[in-house]
């Protein structure tokens, strides 16, 4: 077993190792296909041969023979090139780019065959030997013709050689960064030790303050001639507060080291991009020029991991959908090359992404009578803003292409790209301007491990929202409040911007002035979209958190992008400022802001308060996090720790449903589950086993136990709990 774990540890260095080298190859494609000077272009051909040979080296000592079969015949490729036995051409390249794509599927499933050579292997080896043999000058020739220049003229040469030598390292230097490799897997588990280690000190900060409290009231409470014990409590708070302060300035030296650890720069992903505007452009017989600006800021890893596939969907749009053929732009009296500019910028504590281009630009119209065609509005509606209208597009099922190709036309790309800005907590919006060409601005955190957070409170459930996206905190009762067809708004800056209510249940629903909510305070936010105001009862403190996903369970509940844990060890939800402002500015009935068909952050499930579920769980950050999603739902909920506590609660609580886990003590979820189906009084109740146990004997016994459902977390989605709910009760 430790044979194998070191093998798999070298196996993944080596995956690390290739697919960076072949990154940093087909980034030097890419520019000697800009047809650069002579020198630049035989430095970059010396350095695709070095990445080639190394990764070669790497795969023979491995036993990788599939890899390494390849990247040979590609390495006499390059070889060839290198001693103008052949030349560089755009045929040739698109030849590379499909083995260097080959490659990276091969290298990315290091677990499967790569040993013995498959047929197609042999069929791209073939290939590419034929064209370094039917290009090739004979080396007769080529040293005939040496033999024939002029001594002045080799003197020349062995000047321009000796050059090309010297501007070698300078070159290098672009495309080759001194390099320590640390295993993703360890720097995340780092980071969340890190975090459990802010979440102690959070506590203590706590524990101080209750110190601190209790050694005030001891010292109003002293008489003379009766001293109380509160000087011990004050050296002891004393003592904390002093380690508190140097845990706290520990905390920031490693969080700071850690997270630059985590930094990678956004050039990382530019060649994928590249490559990406490269493909399209020559797939459609386009003129396409991406100019790319930014690329040495940093961002956390796993946002530039999460952003690649969206980015290149965006800019895949940008070239299909946007930038004209030649002969239009030329009528137009654009230039003939169409230009997408990708920008990446500082903005205060966030990134923003521009990617620009000056194509046809977005037809309104267009989008308008498909989103009708759709069912997604109504002709009777009216036309909306362009900004409305732009925002249907992030709507799946959205597209105008009257086709479906391999590039475009299925409906399902932008809906995805706005998700999976949202993961990372960011967020998106369009501007355009037809005939003129499209802007999509999309902000990023620089991190996702760490945030400063706002405790809100409305009608006694608590909740968390990032401090970077308030705008202001405004006492309501000091605003102008203006009602409009049943819509309420207030004037923010000269701008009426949405005010709405947030509901305990996470429902967003419309401000109507009342004499209880006189002393609300309302959360001016912003967003890449919009801004809009949240009315609460209550802003109860300003603190840092820790930010843990949810996992795919929580997918549907678009409105919070994670939790986080108090320091008395309370979960609270952190919600998503950019969907509290998408869903408060859309269009909608007056009772509620989001529509049937647009992306919503609450369940389409009516309140029941009568309906009773009873959680068994051993965990308890599970058993809170079914409470608050149940509750938002409108359940009541009953928790209960293991399959004993959940019989004793039975026999004196009327429940509906039964959801609970199957690996606990005392008595699991299988035992609890035969017990109840056997007892006269209790078969009636639906009982739904939630669990992470997916073997099919695993299945089978939930089933025969009598369970109504057997789920698996990791591929439940919240939507499809709540329906299976429905269905049960």
């Amino acid at each position: 077993m430790a044979d194998q774990d070191a093998f798999d540890e070298i196996i993944q260095a080596f995956r690390d190792e290739a697919l960076e080298l072949l990154n940093g190859l087909s980034d030097a494609m890419l520019k000697i296909e800009k047809k650069p000077s002579d020198d630049e272009q035989a430095q970059l051909i010396n350095l695709a041969f070095r990445y080639a040979h190394n990764i070669k080296g790497a795969a023979a000592s491995l036993g990788l023979f599939r890899v390494e079969k390849l990247i040979h015949s590609l390495e006499d490729i390059f070889s060839a090139v290198k001693k103008t036995e052949i030349s560089f051409s755009v045929e040739l390249a698109d030849t590379i780019f499909s083995v260097l794509d080959l490659l990276l599927t091969m290298i990315r499933e290091t677990d499967s065959n790569l040993i013995e050579i498959e047929p197609q292997d042999q069929e791209v080896v073939d290939t590419l030997n034929r064209i370094t043999s039917s290009e090739q000058t004979s080396a007769e020739s080529l040293e005939d013709q040496r033999r024939e220049t002029p001594k002045t003229a080799q003197a020349d040469q062995s000047q321009a050689t000796s050059s090309r030598q010297s501007n070698q390292h300078s070159v290098e230097e672009e495309y080759t960064d001194s390099i320590v490799r640390v295993s993703k897997k360890k720097l995340d588990t780092m980071m969340g030790q890190l975090g459990e280690l802010v979440e102690m000190k959070i506590r203590m900060e706590e524990i101080l303050i209750r110190i601190t409290e209790v050694e005030d009231d001891l010292r109003r409470r002293e008489k003379p001639g009766f001293e109380l014990p509160h000087k011990p409590l004050r050296q002891l708070a004393r003592g904390m507060e002093h380690d508190i302060t140097y845990l706290s300035k520990l905390l920031k030296e490693i969080q700071t080291e850690l997270l630059e650890l985590r930094m990678v720069p956004v050039h990382s992903i530019f060649p994928i991009l590249q490559r990406t505007v490269r493909d399209v452009s020559r797939i459609r017989g386009l003129a396409v020029d991406l100019r790319l600006e930014g690329g040495q800021i940093e961002l956390d890893r796993k946002i530039v991991e999460e952003i690649k596939n969206p980015l290149i969907h965006l800019l895949r749009n940008a070239v299909d959908h946007g930038i004209e053929p030649v002969s239009l732009r030329k009528k137009l009296g654009k230039s003939e090359t169409g230009d997408i500019h990708l920008k990446v910028s500082h903005r205060g504590s966030s990134i923003q992404l521009e990617i620009i281009d000056d194509g046809r630009g977005i037809d309104s119209r267009k989008v308008y009578d498909r989103a009708v065609e759709l069912g997604m509005l109504k002709p009777s509606a009216g036309i909306p803003s362009s900004s409305d209208i732009y925002r249907l597009l992030f709507v799946a099922g959205m597209t105008t292409s009257t086709t479906t190709d391999m590039i475009s036309g299925r409906g399902v790309g932008m809906s995805e790209v706005k998700k999976a800005m949202e993961s990372v907590r960011g967020s998106i919006s369009i501007e355009s301007e037809e005939g003129k060409g499209t802007r999509f601005v999309i902000s990023l955190p620089l991190s996702m491990t760490t945030d400063i957070g706002l405790f809100v409170s409305t009608q006694g459930t608590k909740f968390v929202i990032p401090r970077a996206a308030v705008l202001q905190v405004l006492a309501l009762k000091e605003q102008k409040i203006t009602n409009t067809n049943g819509f309420s708004s207030l004037l923010y800056d000269g701008i009426h911007i949405p005010l709405t209510v947030l509901e305990p249940t996470l429902h967003l629903r419309t401000f109507l002035p009342d004499a209880d909510r006189t002393n609300s305070l309302a959360i001016v936010l912003s967003s890449a979209e919009s801004m809009a105001a949240i009315v609460v009862d209550d802003v109860e403190a300003e603190v840092e958190i820790v930010i843990r996903t949810l996992g795919t369970f929580f997918e549907q509940q678009e409105i919070i992008s994670g939790m986080t844990i108090s320091a008395s060890g309370d979960i609270y939800f952190v919600l998503n400022p950019a969907d509290l402002v998408r869903i408060a500015t859309t269009p909608a009935s007056p009772s509620n802001h989001v529509t049937e068909n647009s992306s919503t952050a609450c369940i389409n499930l009516k309140p029941s308060r009568d309906t009773v579920v009873l959680v068994v769980d051993d965990s308890a950050t599970s058993r809170i996090l079914n409470q608050k999603l149940l509750s938002a739902s409108g359940f009541r909920v009953i928790l209960a720790n293991d399959g004993r506590q959940a019989l004793e609660v039975l026999r004196n609580q009327i429940c509906h449903l039964i959801l609970t886990d199957v690996q606990m003590p005392q008595m699991d979820g299988y035992e609890l589950t035969k017990i109840v189906k056997q007892d006269p009084h209790l078969a009636s109740i639906p009982v739904i086993l939630l669990t992470a146990l997916d073997a099919r004997e695993d299945r089978e016994r939930g089933i025969q136990s009598g369970a109504d459902a057997y789920l698996i977390k990791r591929e439940l989605t919240q939507q499809e709990l709540v329906t299976t709910i429905e269905q049960l009760i």
